[in-house]
């Protein structure tokens, strides 16, 4: 019966554990859990960049990276409205500010976007987050263009 009970008590001890590893990685996944102009703006901070700078290695027009940060555009009227950048700009942000996969995938998930599992642009991509890391823009480009893809889904900006 002490046996039955120890065990019992170890599955229980080992029960709580796991539920406290899942509160704290829940916790931690909260601080992601932020619109896509506030995750850019605590990238910047979190990697000590201004927006000179990161037009710089990112080569994102400093306008741009203003969008990024605000979320918003202004329509021909005057009007704000949201501003939804192009999946290669954004690419271009995670690489310059060294984004792994994971955190890439969270910014995209923040806009509403993804990366499409059939498109060859998106894997290349893909492949840039994971294997490129480090590497400056124009060093990506060219990995871009040896994998076969065209002028226009080179990482640029999108003015």
């Amino acid at each position: 019966m002490s046996v039955t009970r120890n065990n019992e008590s170890s599955q229980q001890e080992q029960t709580w554990k796991e539920y406290d590893r899942f509160k704290e990685d829940y916790e931690r996944s909260l601080k992601h859990n932020k619109t896509f102009p506030d995750m850019v703006k605590e990238i910047m901070d979190e990697k000590e960049l201004t927006i000179e700078k990161l037009g710089e290695i990112s080569k994102i027009d400093t306008r741009t990276i203003y969008r990024l940060r605000s979320g918003k555009i202004k329509n021909r009227y005057g009007e704000e409205v949201e501003y939804i950048p192009y999946l290669r700009t954004i690419i271009a942000f995670c690489i310059a500010c060294e984004l792994d996969m994971l955190m890439t995938v969270t910014l995209l998930e923040s806009q509403g976007m993804s990366f499409k599992r059939t498109s060859k642009v998106d894997y290349a991509y893909c492949y840039l987050i994971v294997n490129c890391r480090g590497k400056s823009i124009t060093e990506c480009n060219e990995v871009l263009k040896n994998l076969g893809i065209g002028e226009q889904d080179l990482l640029k900006d999108d003015i």
